[in-house]
């Protein structure tokens, strides 16, 4: 009996062990990719700890939101809606002398409170939205500044101040407590402005760069849930196209970054080497290859809205949206369709087929002419223009990213014979 419990208190104390162990192995991080060495290869890893330093400032450019939704229901208006809590990622960003907070309008529709959470920090902040870009699913939120915080303390220093220089009167020592309490007056004046400014001392807005090239290496740096402190997943730029934003259907400029990333990292800010931020994460999916469907595992990817889509959206406020010809149109690849618009073999362009009534173009274009050049941009046959940093992308996002109410120069070909026009 004594070599039986000896024998089970062993057992025991080895399943313990391995408990043990098998809990305290996932503590060290709560997402296995969003360490900062996370990686598959050791040169990498040991580069990007050794660049850990350097990557300060990045790491506190980031906070995460925590959004209570009452979505309504549509079908049946009457009923309630359903009131649920959302956790994603926020960028701090500074644009023309702006700093605000970025994240997905997806995140943040129908929303009734919004808490920002910074790292090392356990009292939330307050948020509010200012602009919503649905089409480009981004949103401007502002930190609200506890004012009335400030002046309650203040107000509170001052009571405190005249019950002491009451009392210091009564004991003829009047003159120097007036002076001491004016001063600690204006020190919890002091801390109550540095309360309103705590937010951004503790965060560091990140300014926007251009559009990365393909191959580049970039992080998507987040806080997720259970976390301290930022953390980081590294990545390569593998596409920078037009793709269609899955809030609103609407196709503009993105970029799609092969990195592995929980699902907190919606609205986390894509930063290059630079420290800039070049993209707002809106979508994540999961891409396979051959390899990976035996495997039935995966890299994952992330899409990312680009900084000239950001800087769009942040040009005005409120956001006034994105500029459209409201024109539908045929590309001219065929030569029968070449000889039918009487095109010479120099020209390039697109070919109207119908014009929107309500359009800024109505009675300026009409169905049958050739669209050759727009703003100073030359067509290609195909609809395509040709951008600086980005390459061929379609004329439909190179109008969109025109200002509105902005006056555009368009040359067609009318009847064989080219127009300048102006809308």
């Amino acid at each position: 009996t004594q070599k039986e419990g000896r024998r089970t208190v062993s057992l025991i104390q080895a399943w313990s062990k391995r408990d043990v162990v098998q809990c305290a192995a996932p503590s060290r991080s709560h997402h296995p990719s969003w360490r900062c060495h996370a990686s598959t290869s050791t040169t990498d890893s040991v580069a990007l700890v050794e660049a850990a330093p350097e990557q300060e400032a990045q790491m506190q450019s980031v906070v995460r939101l925590q959004v209570v939704r009452d979505s309504p229901r549509f079908d049946l208006p009457l009923l309630l809606g359903s009131v649920r809590t959302v956790t994603c990622s926020a960028a701090p960003v500074q644009y023309n002398g702006r700093r605000v907070l970025l994240t997905t309008a997806s995140n943040v529709l129908y929303s009734t409170q919004i808490r920002v959470f910074v790292g090392g920090r356990d009292k939330p902040y307050k948020a509010r939205v200012l602009d919503l870009a649905v089409e480009a699913d981004l949103a401007v939120l502002e930190v609200i500044e506890s004012s009335s915080t400030s002046s309650s303390q203040s107000a509170t220093s001052k009571r405190r101040g005249g019950l002491r220089r009451a009392a210091d009167s009564s004991t003829n020592d009047g003159a120097e407590g007036s002076d001491d309490e004016e001063d600690s007056g204006d020190d919890e004046s002091e801390e109550g402005e540095g309360g309103r400014r705590g937010f951004w001392g503790r965060v560091q807005a990140l300014p926007l760069g251009p559009v990365p090239q393909l191959q580049d290496s970039v992080q998507v740096v987040g806080l997720p849930a259970g976390q301290a402190e930022p953390v980081a997943a590294a990545g390569k730029v593998s596409c920078v196209e037009v793709v269609t934003y899955p809030t609103a259907s609407y196709r503009l400029l993105g970029l799609q970054v092969m990195a592995t990333t929980p699902k907190e990292a919606i609205g986390a800010p894509v930063v290059d080497a630079q420290g800039r931020c070049v993209g707002i994460v809106f979508s994540r999916s999961k891409v396979k290859s051959a390899r990976s469907r035996r495997s039935r595992s995966g890299g994952d990817c992330v899409f990312a809205a680009p900084a000239p889509v950001i800087s769009h959206v942040l040009q005005a406020s409120p956001f006034q949206g994105f500029a459209q010809l409201g024109i539908r149109f045929r590309r001219m690849d065929a030569p029968a369709l070449r000889t039918y618009a009487r095109m010479a073999p120099h020209h390039q362009g697109v070919l109207i087929l119908t014009v929107n009534p309500t359009s800024c173009v109505h009675g300026v274009l009409q169905p049958g002419d050739v669209l050759l050049r727009i703003a100073g941009k030359q067509l290609g046959d195909d609809g395509t223009v040709d951008i600086e940093r980005v390459g061929r992308v379609g004329v439909t996002y190179y109008v969109s990213q025109l200002s509105v109410g902005d006056s555009v120069d368009i040359t067609v070909l009318r009847d064989g014979v080219e127009v300048q026009l102006e809308t």
